[in-house]
């Protein structure tokens, strides 16, 4: 019998991030929603100070309430994910090495009988991908991915959180992401059933749950979608350590809208001494108007840093908006129909 010690148990509360080298992250596997959810929730028990892969127990009722859901068809599902478990694989192509390995992910899977709890512990091999990271890994919120109801949901926010960094922009051709949601070769073939099934949906749920809003083009080569265009807006503005947070300092919620758009603390703090005070409308209007555009017309904007910088600085609103010194939003927080920035005036924007 296994000793006691190396069983660790942790609530919901104390389970937060998800932590893993981008190699794991951006490995091919292919699990059910429920396998996914347990994956997620063990690897975010790991310790930042951890040593080693130790065996950890989870109790079915915490799984659940950060789900949402009630009744016994969740342990029914879990218990069956935990059957298929133990057999799960990743295909894991290491960043510096010219191979693709096959590696299975935990070493031992149990289902405690009359007590709604799993025991697991994770292959040893693991280790690389998960303990002492110092470079090279992508961070999420357990909550984010937990309560999506897709597995290719999941998978999709987990690669555009690890290319997060390189801007608002992200082109991923339909081979590539068929391989990280573990798509098997023949199903959904056609680019459109593709896009239907799993980007549309990741879409959804992506701006419902995380903290990320994302809009997608698809990309055609001929008659065939070949690509996906990614449109990525950050939604909260995570503060920086020792920085007032944005209920304690006047103009902070502004710094916060433009920090959510990709701009630097200091760009953005920039703007506000230049423009906030004379005119506390002109900055939220055009964030609006920038998520409206990222919204309603994919690929027109190549940089939303870009865009956004020049339009507040040139001053894009109508004339009679101006004049009203307000920000033309719905009850929605949205743009109205009628005051649309015209094509050409976003790709000068761009070009400048």
């Amino acid at each position: 019998m296994e000793n006691e010690k190396e069983v660790y148990h942790l609530t919901p509360e104390d389970t937060r991030l998800v932590v893993r080298r981008n190699e794991l992250t951006l490995s091919s596997y292919d699990m059910t929603l429920q396998e996914n959810r347990l994956f997620y929730w063990i690897m975010s028990m790991i310790k930042p100070d951890a040593t080693d892969l130790r065996t950890f127990e989870v109790d079915i009722s915490d799984v659940a309430q950060m789900i949402g859901v009630e009744g016994g068809g969740v342990y029914k599902q879990i218990k069956e994910a935990v059957t298929k478990l133990g057999g799960r694989s990743a295909l894991i192509r290491k960043i510096d090495e010219d191979k693709v390995t096959q590696m299975w992910l935990f070493s031992k899977v149990e289902y405690l009988l009359g007590d709604g709890k799993v025991r697991i512990k994770m292959n040893d091999e693991m280790r690389p991908y998960l303990l002492n990271i110092k470079e090279k890994f992508s961070k999420i919120q357990l909550e984010h991915v937990i309560r999506m109801k897709s597995f290719y949901a999941q998978r999709i926010y987990d690669f555009i959180k690890v290319n997060e960094f390189k801007g608002s922009r992200l082109e991923v051709s339909i081979d590539e992401l068929r391989k990280i949601c573990g798509v098997a070769p023949g199903k959904l073939a056609r680019g459109n059933d593709f896009v239907k099934t799993v980007v549309s949906i990741a879409r959804r749920e992506i701006n419902e749950i995380t903290d990320l809003h994302i809009e997608f083009q698809a990309i055609k080569t001929g008659r065939s979608i070949t690509s996906v265009q990614f449109q990525i807006l950050r939604k909260h503005a995570e503060p920086e350590r020792g920085r007032p947070t944005a209920q304690s300092t006047e103009g902070s919620d502004t710094l916060g809208l433009l920090v959510q758009c990709g701009m630097s603390s200091r760009e953005a703090q920039e703007i506000i001494d230049a423009y906030h005070a004379r005119d506390p409308q002109r900055i939220s209007w055009h964030v609006h108007e920038l998520r409206r555009l990222l919204r309603e017309k994919p690929g027109t904007i190549k940089s939303s840093v870009a865009w956004l910088k020049s339009a507040i600085k040139k001053d894009y609103r109508p004339t009679q908006v101006k004049q009203q010194r307000r920000a033309p939003e719905t009850d929605s927080g949205e743009a109205r129909k009628g005051d649309m920035i015209p094509i050409r005036d976003l790709i000068k924007a761009q070009a400048a």
